[in-house]
């Protein structure tokens, strides 16, 4: 199976590039979206916290 997929990549240098561009945005998307949910916990811990009227 993957001596087959070297094959095609090998054969088809297009493919291989537009394949890691494809993951590599996907990762990135993955990272962003992640990130932006960290923050959102974050921002959501805050408030909670003010309302309680604890402070760090």
């Amino acid at each position: 199976m993957l001596q087959q997929l070297i094959t095609y990549v090998q054969a088809n240098p297009v493919f291989s590039v537009i394949y890691t561009a494809i993951c590599t945005i996907i990762i990135w998307l993955y990272k962003e979206f992640k990130m932006m949910q960290e923050k959102d916990n974050q921002k959501k811990q805050n408030r909670i916290q003010k309302k309680v009227g604890i402070t760090h």
